[in-house]
């Protein structure tokens, strides 16, 4: 993502003011801002942009509007603010505006496909830019609305819910994260990034406690919920009730159990760091290693795709060119 755009869905008001001078501008895969945020459910942002201009119609490389995106990851509201026109295929020279607005959308438009993605509508901002910071998330983590999933391999903490049939997230607060993570209690852990559906926007957290049994039950005991157990995640998340929720689970578990088989920077051999999501050599000021598997051992060991130029990194230690 351009950082431009990064920081302009952060809230950064600069970032923002120039992304109105241009509101359509894209990027190499054709995205434009308001693709960037109905991908990641920012109903504020999509009005603001539409209300500036921004062209709903715009298709980007995959041939998907900001409606399409919506609709994929599970953001009905965005989706009902950008309307299923902006779905119709771009009105051409030769047809009046009068017809494109009342066109139905194209056969092969996505937005004819009412399946979304189940672990989809994630309200988390992974603050890329302040995953940059020395110590910032350890610094993170002694916020008092910090809080986290809990994790054993493949397995959730989860616990009964209001509504019969449904169950929920536990949610641990900071002082136990803490604990677990400061006194090395967790086999890992990961910062997720700030849930942007919370009151506080609380910094989400990830620790996995495979292995370790009694530190199990101590936390299983101290969330004092109804139920509370580990379970599978599938095909127990599917019955989560709350759908973020559901999504920060799925997003947990994908970055632990990568960060599991990866734990050394495929460029230059460093450790890897529990900051990033998915991603991060711990020198990657120097290194760039920031976007695994587009980054990982095969984009150093061959050229790109067709679609993508060859990749050239420089690396502390060695130059790495491509085969």
């Amino acid at each position: 993502m351009d950082s431009v755009f990064s920081r302009a869905l952060e809230g950064d008001v600069d970032a923002l003011s120039t992304a109105l001078r241009n509101v359509n501008a894209t990027n190499k895969r054709k995205w434009t801002l308001l693709h960037y945020a109905a991908r990641y459910g920012k109903a504020d942002l999509v009005t603001k942009l539409t209300a500036n201009g921004a062209d709903k119609a715009l298709r980007n490389d995959d041939g998907k509007t900001a409606y399409d995106l919506a609709v994929q990851w599970g953001f009905s509201d965005v989706a009902q603010l950008l309307g299923e026109s902006s779905s119709s295929p771009s009105s051409s020279s030769s047809t009046s505006s009068a017809t494109a607005s009342t066109a139905a959308p194209a056969a092969t438009s996505t937005a004819a496909f009412t399946e979304t993605h189940f672990f989809a509508g994630s309200l988390v901002n992974r603050l890329s830019n302040e995953r940059k910071k020395d110590k910032w998330a350890l610094e993170a983590l002694e916020r008092p609305s910090s809080r986290g999933v809990v994790l054993s391999g493949s397995n959730v903490l989860l616990c009964k819910a209001a509504r019969p049939g449904e169950i929920a997230v536990v949610w641990i607060d900071q002082p136990l994260l803490a604990r677990l993570i400061n006194q090395q209690l967790a086999a890992a852990w990961v910062l997720i990034g700030q849930d942007e559906g919370h009151q506080q926007k609380s910094i989400i957290f990830a620790v996995d406690l495979a292995g370790n049994e009694t530190v199990q039950n101590d936390v299983i005991a101290s969330s004092k919920a109804d139920g509370a157990a580990f379970q599978a995640l599938r095909p127990a998340a599917f019955q989560i009730a709350h759908n973020p929720d559901a999504a920060v689970v799925a997003q947990a578990r994908a970055i632990l159990d990568w960060n599991a088989r990866n734990q050394f920077c495929a460029m230059c051999g460093t450790k890897t760091s529990n900051v990033a999501p998915v991603f991060c050599c711990a020198v990657f000021f120097d290194c760039v290693v920031q976007h695994p598997p587009r980054a990982g051992i095969s984009g150093y060991a061959a050229t790109r795709t067709a679609r993508r130029t060859p990749l050239y990194r420089t690396c502390p230690t060695r130059a790495w060119t491509p085969l």
